[in-house]
């Protein structure tokens, strides 16, 4: 799998958890998302019906583009991916937290390996 940068997943977050919110407060609470102000501004506009199937849309887009951020690294394909399953990039290494890792010391008193955990 691809490494992905924790902002991505960050946002991919926010993004669905908005979007779930919008939906929730659609299905089970009108009245509480009708009190905000951009909700107001549609209802005015377009009449509560319309405004509904907008603020709607808006919260499926917003889970659906927090799935894709979440997911996409999975999809990708370019240079690194075989046979459509993405590769790992030649220049990113494994991390390896639970492995002791072998340090070499430059400093001139102390020669040879150091232990790391």
């Amino acid at each position: 799998m691809i490494p992905m940068d924790s902002r991505d997943l960050l946002v991919a977050c926010i993004s669905t958890a908005l979007g779930a919110t919008i939906n929730y407060g659609l299905l089970f609470n009108p009245a509480w998302l009708f009190r905000l102000r951009t909700p107001q501004m549609l209802e005015r506009n377009l009449g509560r019906t319309r405004a509904g199937w907008v603020l709607g849309s808006t919260g499926t887009a917003l889970i659906l583009l927090g799935v894709y951020l979440a997911f996409s690294p999975m999809f990708q394909s370019g240079p690194n991916a075989k046979n459509g399953i993405p590769q790992p990039a030649a220049d990113i290494q494994p991390l390896n937290l639970l492995v002791p890792q072998q340090v070499v010391s430059s400093h001139p008193k102390i020669a040879g390996p150091i232990s790391k955990l």
